[in-house]
Formats: C-alpha cells, sequence, structure tokens
C-alpha cells in the first residue's frame, strides 16, 4: 500500500546550488569585511596632527581645539585657532607660515574656457586669459570676507598624476564672531569666537590629479619635470 500522503519530491539539484552558494556568500562576508579592513585600513591620521604642530604660527594664535578624523573616505587632522585680526590680514600669514614649512602656494586659477559663455558644444574652442582666484573673497558686495590658503609638497611621483601623491595644507579664516561652530561628525560643537577670526588648518594627502583642475600648480613641479 502506498504511504498517504505521499513523500515529498527531493529537491532539484538546481536549488541544492543555490542552497550552497547562499550559505558560501554568507560565510565569505565576515572574511572579505576583514580583509578590507586589514589591507585598505583608513589611514592613521596621527603624522597629520605631527605635521601641523610642526608649523611655525605666529605665537598670538590662539589654539581652541585639534581633531583627527580616522576614515575609509580620507583621513586627515584638523586645527581650530582664535585670532584677533582681520581675514585679510592673516591670510599673508598663513602664506608665509606654509612656505617656512617648505611648502609651496597653490595657486588658484579659474578655468581655461571660464570667458566662453556659449553652449558647451559650441566650436572653435575658445581659449580665455589666465584668472587668478583670489585668496580672500566677500560674501556678497561689502559682506564679510573669508579667505582661504593652500599649500602642497610631493610625497610621491608616479608615471601619471593619478599615481602622485601630495601633502596638502589647507588654511581656511572666517570673519570676526562671537561664538564658531568646530569640529565634525560626533565631535562638533560651538565655541566662544570673542569677536575674533577663526582660523582652520587642516593636513591630509590628495592625488596629484588635485591640484590641475584649474590647472595648477606651474609644470615646473609636476612629476617627471626636468627642473
Amino acid at each position: 500500500m502506498e504511504p498517504w500522503p505521499p513523500p515529498p519530491p527531493p529537491p532539484s539539484r538546481l536549488r541544492l546550488r543555490w542552497v550552497v552558494l547562499a550559505f558560501a556568500i554568507l560565510l565569505a562576508v565576515p572574511f572579505a569585511f576583514a580583509g578590507w579592513f586589514l589591507f585598505v585600513a583608513p589611514v592613521d591620521p596621527a603624522p597629520y596632527v605631527a605635521r601641523i604642530e610642526s608649523l611655525p604660527v605666529p605665537p598670538t594664535w590662539e589654539v581652541v581645539d585639534t581633531q583627527a578624523l580616522r576614515s575609509f573616505l580620507g583621513s586627515r587632522a584638523d586645527r581650530y585657532y582664535l585670532v584677533d585680526a582681520e581675514p585679510e590680514a592673516v591670510a599673508p600669514v598663513a602664506e608665509d607660515v606654509l612656505r617656512s614649512a617648505g611648502l609651496e602656494i597653490y595657486d588658484r586659477v579659474a578655468p581655461s574656457d571660464w570667458c566662453d559663455q556659449r553652449p558647451i558644444a559650441a566650436t572653435p574652442p575658445i581659449t580665455c586669459p589666465r584668472k587668478p582666484i583670489p585668496t580672500c573673497v566677500e560674501n556678497g558686495i561689502g559682506g564679510p570676507v573669508r579667505c582661504w590658503v593652500e599649500g602642497f609638497r610631493w610625497l610621491s611621483t608616479g608615471s601619471s598624476l593619478e599615481t602622485s601623491t601630495l601633502e596638502r595644507v589647507s588654511v581656511s579664516v572666517s570673519p570676526r564672531a562671537d561664538s564658531f561652530d568646530v569640529g565634525v561628525n560626533d565631535q562638533r560643537h560651538r565655541i566662544d569666537g570673542a569677536n575674533r577670526a577663526l582660523v582652520v588648518v587642516s593636513v591630509d594627502r590628495a592625488s596629484g590629479r588635485y591640484f590641475w583642475s584649474s590647472p595648477t600648480p606651474p609644470a615646473s613641479t609636476s612629476p617627471g619635470s626636468s627642473s
């Protein structure tokens, strides 16, 4: 006599293969993340903090905070200063500090087609005159002034800009205020500005391609240069 109900049919080979594959993926995922952390771990920002410590900033720059950010998206170190001066007066001092530390100043310029108001596909192309981007700019006509200074030095020079590495030191200067928000992520907090300017010095690393969007630095300082 046949049993009732009849036994279920055996699972197909295709279904077993999918089950085995899913199980293998579940086992492999933790090992993949572990390998990523071991071999593609975020850069330790401690050397960036040490670099900030070595900068010959004026003694009148009051340190109010220092933060080191370690992230897969890019590690960096930030130091915050309060300075009793206008941003336009702080910017040239910041440039002198970077030069004294052996860095070259990044001279920002507008794209080569900045004066071409035609549609993107228009021909022939127009080469515009070189247009430097000022270090300090007003936020609207007669508004508060903010300044931005960047310095760099080569850490490695590969066969292309993408494989070359730069140390990047940036200095931003915000106008005088009674308070500022400083820090990033869960370290963000408010400090008393006492009607002084906020100077933020950041150190990280970047591909050599970063500085060529303008384009700059000049060819004499690029990888493979004969000078």
